[in-house]
């Protein structure tokens, strides 16, 4: 065997010994959770190490590979992504629960603002007549920040329909009936909403 090769040959021994000898005291991790010195930020005056998917689930800081992750339905931390047992990736949206934005209101009147606490650009909305009505405006109306209203859709029927609503999207929903004519009837409107 050659100088050379023999070198080679106890480097490579060498090199294996420390590695085992720093894992076995622990200063060698098989899974690397934190990496001190590389900070995100996670407001303009804090700073937070860099943390990788072995820390798991519920994360709030420090996430830098977004790609493993996806945002929960509260909005509140960042959980790994999962595929099913197939092996398949399911893509959920998140959707509403059916809202009733105005409930058998017999006169104009404005809805309460309700928080979807996400955007949506899907919506469905219904406009149930109740009695009768010789003629009826009423808005489907969507905000960004709860405070200055937009008009997404109107209905102008005098019996009740589905309408649809695409390519909008807001966060803050309501329903504002603007005009009801004779005849004694009541409006109500029904709400959902989905899909990022």
């Amino acid at each position: 065997m050659k100088w050379k090769q023999v070198l080679q040959v106890a480097s490579i021994s060498l090199i294996s010994g420390l590695v085992i000898v720093l894992m076995s005291i622990g200063v060698i991790r098989s899974q690397i959770q934190q990496v001190a010195g590389l900070a995100v930020a996670q407001s303009s005056i804090q700073w937070n190490n860099v943390k990788d998917a072995a820390v798991g689930d519920a994360q709030t800081s420090g996430l830098l590979a977004s790609g493993n992750y996806v945002y929960d339905a509260t909005g509140a931390t960042w959980n790994r992504m999962r595929g099913s047992a197939t092996g398949v990736m399911t893509v959920i949206e998140q959707t509403s629960s059916l809202l009733t934005l105005l409930n058998a209101v017999a006169a104009p009147t404005v809805g309460a603002t309700n928080n979807l606490t996400f955007v949506t650009g899907k919506m469905t909305w219904e406009i149930v007549i109740g009695g009768a009505l010789a003629t009826q405006s009423t808005n489907l109306e969507g905000s960004l920040n709860g405070t200055t209203w937009y008009v997404l859709d109107t209905s102008t029927v005098v019996t009740s329909e589905m309408r649809h609503v695409a390519l909008k999207p807001v966060q803050y929903i309501r329903g504002n009936c603007t005009a009801q004519g004779a005849g004694g009837g009541n409006v109500t409107v029904r709400f959902i909403g989905g899909g990022n």
